[in-house]
């Protein structure tokens, strides 16, 4: 590869980043920014997405488990409940303080 070559891949990443860089700062204020009154229970799919790290198909398969509680007004918006988030988080925290520290060997056959 050369020098020039090596230069335009390195600038179209940093290019990418920036991008991304500039897609969380202005989730970030829209989320400091939201109200602190009426729907401060419900996030937006690109809200949970962010605050869970789980990308929208993910999102998807936990509200159609009926794991995450979601809503809508217009059919298209998603809206996902933050205490249904919480919940979860709450439920799987329980199940890994209960189980064993060492997992049982299968017996081989």
């Amino acid at each position: 590869m050369h020098h020039e070559e090596i230069i335009k891949m390195l600038s179209d990443k940093v290019i990418g980043l920036e991008q991304k860089l500039d897609d969380i700062s202005q989730l970030l204020l829209k989320l400091c920014n939201k109200p602190t009154q009426g729907l401060t229970d419900w996030l937006t799919l690109e809200e949970a997405s962010f605050v869970t790290t789980l990308g929208r198909t993910k999102l998807y398969e936990l509200r159609r488990n009926g794991i995450l509680a979601e809503s809508s007004l217009t059919g298209k918006e998603k809206f996902i409940r933050k205490s249904s988030i919480e919940a979860a988080l709450n439920k799987n925290e329980k199940e890994l303080l209960n189980a064993p520290l060492i997992k049982p060997r299968k017996k081989q056959k």
